[in-house]
C-alpha cells in the first residue's frame, strides 16, 4: 500500500495536471443523442422544482460534486470552495479516497 507522502505526490499530480495540461473532455455515451430544441416560453422556470430526496436529505439537484484533491494543503483550498459552492447550491460533496484517515487517523 502507498504511504502519505506518495499518495500526497498523486493527489497534487491530479491538480497540476488540470492546471498546467491541455485536458480533453472524454466522449460520452450520450453524444449520440440530439434532442430537437423547443422553446416553452409559456414555462415559468421559477416553478419547475429540481429537487430531489437524496439518502433522506433533499438536494436541489440530482447532481454531486466530487474530487480528486484531498489530502494536501494546495486541495485544502480547492476543496473548501468546491465546498462553499455547493452548500449555495444545496447539491452534494463527495467525500472521495478514505485510504489516507484509514492508514492515519489523525489525519
Amino acid at each position: 500500500m502507498a504511504n502519505k507522502e506518495s499518495i500526497n505526490e498523486r493527489k497534487l499530480e491530479h491538480i497540476r495536471i488540470v492546471l498546467e495540461k491541455p485536458v480533453e473532455i472524454l466522449p460520452s455515451s450520450f453524444d449520440k443523442y440530439r434532442l430537437p430544441f423547443r422553446a416553452l416560453p409559456e414555462i415559468d422556470f421559477a416553478e419547475i422544482d429540481t429537487s430531489v430526496k437524496f439518502f433522506g436529505k433533499k438536494i436541489a439537484l440530482p447532481f454531486l460534486v466530487s474530487s480528486m484533491t484531498g489530502g494536501p494543503e494546495k486541495g485544502a483550498i480547492i476543496n473548501r470552495n468546491l465546498a462553499i459552492a455547493c452548500e449555495q447550491a444545496k447539491i452534494p460533496l463527495a467525500l472521495g479516497s478514505m485510504r489516507v484517515i484509514l492508514k492515519n487517523s489523525s489525519l
